[in-house]
């Protein structure tokens, strides 16, 4: 099996269940994340990044929607912060910008099977992979403070 490059550099084995459930995530019937899933093709020590450029492309294939959606999926450690408003997540300027967002934009925060619908805004005393949500919106998503969530940013939707 091939080994896949981590942004961290950490190296780890390709695994399949792990991109179908990214696509999950991202909205991807399970039907098409399984199939895709099950065409892909990793090259050795692949980065991740490849392989979501690969796949995007081969959801686009399918639907140009759901790549927009894949793509813009973006994983991060939930903070919880009583001074962030209800239903706002704050997240790192340079990480919003990345990752084609921008401030009062609409984004989609998942938590396994649940999600809200949360506002963008900056928090400059936050690293890259973190975001604050106020603790009414972090046990909505069933979740406690420093666990992963991922965001969906919605291109053009504010």
């Amino acid at each position: 099996m091939a080994t896949v490059l981590k942004r961290t550099g950490k190296k780890e084995e390709f695994d399949r269940r792990k991109l179908q459930k990214s696509m999950e995530s991202a909205g991807v019937p399970q039907e098409l994340a399984t199939t895709l899933s099950r065409k892909f093709t990793p090259s050795e020590e692949m980065t991740s990044d490849e392989i979501r450029i690969i796949t995007a492309k081969m959801l686009a294939n399918e639907n140009k929607s759901l790549s927009n959606s894949y793509i813009s999926l973006r994983k991060f450690r939930a903070l919880s912060d009583p001074n962030v408003k209800k239903g706002t997540a704050k997240i790192n300027e340079e990480s919003m910008v990345l990752s084609g967002g921008r401030q009062g934009q609409k984004a989609i925060v998942i938590a396994g099977v649940l999600n809200i619908e949360v506002k963008l805004d900056v928090a400059s005393s936050l690293s890259k992979k973190e975001v604050q949500l106020n603790p009414v919106d972090l046990r909505s998503l069933d979740l406690s403070n420093g666990k992963l969530i991922s965001i969906r940013f919605e291109p053009g939707i504010t």
